[in-house]
């Protein structure tokens, strides 16, 4: 059976953080997902981590050489199966439930692109950066009713074939906003979601 998400990681160097997103999804209730890591080429012990957890969740790991953000996400995308990719940074933290409220969301929703609500892992540690977070998302739903929507970047949701359609990333700075762009001249709004 195909999984229902294609979960796609970019990597370098982040062997400090990457035991956190993919434990996240080793403890998911529902396993409806495929992992892939496109690392590239990271000079610490970030591979070697990835490898431990094939044991726990179903990861494929992918090398891209030279690094560049937006082309590992593309190759991770490529190389998907799932009905929806969802890509994730390796820094990030989801709860047991993400993916099956994420498909119960998808399914009721029926849309080509989501974007979650995003909130700082620890509230203490950052107080000024804690704040910002409701200011960010707000700012994100209130950009979808205008000709210029936005995108924090992390954890957008896309209907793979609209992805592909669409050509995915674009090799520059901000590729996640630009793609939100992309989408919207192609008439797909972005669901914008605190669930």
């Amino acid at each position: 059976m195909l999984p229902f998400f294609s979960i796609i990681i970019p990597t370098l160097n982040e062997e400090l953080f990457v035991k956190k997103i993919l434990g996240d999804l080793a403890k998911q209730k529902v396993k409806n997902f495929e992992t892939i890591v496109v690392d590239g080429n990271s000079k610490d012990k970030t591979r070697q981590i990835i490898l431990t957890y094939q044991r726990k969740i179903p990861i494929t790991l992918l090398r891209r050489n030279p690094p560049n953000l937006p082309l590992q996400k593309n190759l991770g995308a490529k190389q998907a199966k799932g009905s929806y990719l969802l890509f994730l940074d390796a820094d990030m933290s989801v709860s047991p439930s993400f993916t099956k409220a994420a498909e119960r969301l998808i399914r009721n929703k029926k849309g080509l692109v989501f974007q979650p609500y995003l909130f700082p892992l620890e509230k203490d540690e950052y107080p000024e950066v804690s704040t910002v977070y409701p200011l960010v998302n707000k700012l994100i739903e209130f950009s979808q009713n205008f000709n210029k929507p936005f995108s924090a970047g992390p954890a957008m949701f896309w209907e793979r074939k609209v992805f592909l359609t669409i050509g995915g990333f674009d090799n520059i700075f901000g590729e996640d906003h630009q793609i939100i762009r992309k989408a919207h001249t192609w008439v797909c709004v972005q669901n914008f979601s605190p669930a």
